[in-house]
């Protein structure tokens, strides 16, 4: 939590922060396309080891060995910056898509204790996932130091 937090701690320009903003665009680009390729990687395996497998091909640890190795070949805090912000999609969709794809759910989803709602499709199921689940998606400690951070590095 701290690494993430840590990471967005310097001074920034209008310049830098357009930057970053194609950063970040990428981020999301490279992260949305990895989770479409990934699942075609792995099309021999039965469909819960083809989400294991391809969650943990898109979704490595980045920001525990990608970042100080960022930093460690193009030293000063620019690179620790741009590393951070290409990480952004990551924990955003880690703990949210990455969440809703890892949790099975073979049974009716229970909205409440008096309506239970079939799984119509895919984007019926996420959109109930989010509803039920999202203090533990987005009260995440990660995502809010990650929040917070950016916050500090905007201002």
């Amino acid at each position: 939590m701290c690494l993430v937090f840590a990471g967005f701690i310097s001074d920034t320009s209008v310049e830098q922060f357009k930057t970053e903003c194609a950063v970040l665009l990428t981020g999301f680009l490279f992260y949305l396309i990895m989770l479409v390729i990934a699942r075609y990687f792995y099309l021999q395996y039965y469909k819960d080891a083809q989400d294991a497998l391809g969650m943990s091909m898109t979704f490595a640890a980045t920001s525990f060995f990608g970042t100080p190795i960022v930093t460690a070949l193009f030293p000063g805090s620019e690179s620790k910056i741009a590393s951070n912000i290409f990480n952004v999609p990551y924990h955003i969709l880690l703990y949210s898509l990455g969440f809703i794809i890892m949790r099975k759910v073979n049974h009716p989803v229970h909205i409440s204790a008096y309506q239970t709602v079939k799984v119509v499709n895919k984007f019926v199921y996420v959109w109930q996932m989010l509803k039920l689940n999202y203090k533990k998606i987005f009260f995440n400690p990660i995502l809010i130091a990650m929040i917070i951070g950016f916050i500090f590095w905007v201002t």
